[in-house]
């Protein structure tokens, strides 16, 4: 769960340098707002792939200490208890 929270905040350190960079190249008007749009959502893209990734490799984990201590989970064969 922590790193949700570290997800945010390195979201939040990369929108200020995309606005920094963008105020660097001396973006103004509709210009700015396109470039710091699209880099905004390019991070937002990037973070939400990470949180997904993490969300998906860390279940399985849990997944197979529940099979290993002998939780069948009630769908199982009889056969597959035994």
């Amino acid at each position: 769960m922590n790193y949700y929270y570290a997800a945010a905040g390195a979201y939040l350190v990369y929108v200020m340098t995309a606005f920094g960079t963008a105020k660097l190249m001396n973006l103004t008007g509709e210009n700015f707002y396109i470039f710091f749009g699209l880099l905004t959502v390019l991070g937002l893209l990037a973070c939400g792939a990470f949180i997904w990734f993490k969300n998906k490799y860390s279940k399985p984990k849990a997944d197979a200490a529940a099979a290993a201590s002998g939780d069948s989970g009630g769908g199982g064969d009889e056969v597959d208890v035994l």
